[in-house]
This record gives C-alpha cells, sequence and structure tokens, in this order.
C-alpha cells in the first residue's frame, strides 16, 4: 500500500512540475513589455472621446490588482501565502496602494460570484496572481507559482518575488 501511494505522489508531483514548465513557457511567448505597449494603444484609442479631463486630454484608468485565490478550507501553508503576500505589498507599495494605482484583493474561488476566476486565470491551484488592468479589462497578468516554493524558507526572498513581479507591471 505505501509504494502505490509512494508511487502515486510521484506522478502528482511529475505532472504538476510538466503543467508548471509548459504554463510558463506558454504564458512567457510575449513579454509583458509588447503585451502593454499593444494594450495601451488599443486602450488609447478606444478612450480618446469616451475619457477627458479637464484640460480636455484622455484618461486611462490603469491599475495592478493582486490577487490571493483560497478557498473555504484553508491549510497553515495557505494561510501564509496570502499573509505574506499582503505584507510584501502592504510594505513596497504604501504611495500605489493609497493612490488607487495598486490594489490587494483575497478571494475566495469557491464562492459562486467568484468561480469565473479559475477560468480567468487558469488556476489549478491555490496561488497568487498579479494583473494589470486598463479601464477594468484584464490586460496581462502572471500567476506566481513559486510562492509555494518560497513560504518556507527566506521571508525576504518571498517578498522579493511578488514586488518585482509587481514593479514589472507598475512600471509601464
Amino acid at each position: 500500500m505505501k509504494n502505490i501511494i509512494s508511487i502515486l505522489l510521484i506522478l502528482f508531483v511529475c505532472v504538476s512540475l510538466g503543467y508548471f514548465v509548459y504554463s510558463e513557457i506558454r504564458n512567457n511567448r510575449i513579454s509583458v513589455s509588447e503585451v502593454k505597449e499593444q494594450a495601451r494603444d488599443n486602450a488609447s484609442q478606444e478612450n480618446k472621446t469616451s475619457q477627458t479631463d479637464t484640460t480636455g486630454k484622455s484618461e486611462m484608468n490603469e491599475k495592478v490588482i493582486v490577487y490571493y485565490f483560497h478557498g473555504i478550507a484553508r491549510c497553515p501553508t495557505c494561510r501564509a501565502i496570502e499573509q505574506y503576500a499582503k505584507e510584501a505589498v502592504e510594505n513596497a507599495f504604501k504611495k500605489e496602494l493609497e493612490t488607487g494605482k495598486l490594489e490587494f484583493k483575497s478571494v475566495n474561488v469557491e464562492e459562486p460570484q467568484n468561480e469565473h476566476f479559475i477560468q480567468d486565470f487558469q488556476l489549478s491551484t491555490r496561488c497568487v496572481v498579479v494583473e494589470w488592468n486598463v479601464d477594468g479589462k484584464s490586460q496581462d497578468w502572471k500567476r506566481l507559482e513559486k510562492v509555494w516554493d518560497l513560504v518556507h524558507g527566506d521571508k525576504t526572498r518571498y517578498y522579493n518575488y511578488i514586488q518585482e513581479n509587481i514593479r514589472e507591471y507598475l512600471k509601464g
């Protein structure tokens, strides 16, 4: 019985690693900056007449959203992933949080109104996702799946991983 369980666990790990590698390859084919530039061009064209400030210039409502997706049942590791992600955001991006350029959201994907996130971000496990959003529409996003590897190690490496990915989207 122990051998069967061991084999199943090894198979699960192998399949998970294969999926992770496939996802990383697929998600990184187009650079974030290329996607952002294209989306800005599109959004700029769409919003030239719809949103104007007092000087007549068009505005885009751009923001970065950091999601932590979880379910109803939450293990200590899941809670630590959320806590550290929130701390990483709050410690490094106070100004961006205050101005609304950055948001942190904890979302239970098992609630009916949030189930669409599973498909939207191709979630296969609980994780952190960083999304670049323009005028309420997702332009690009990245799952930060390494949080599982980093959560029980050096907290600074965890923070740096989260913060680097956020900065990539904030710098525009």
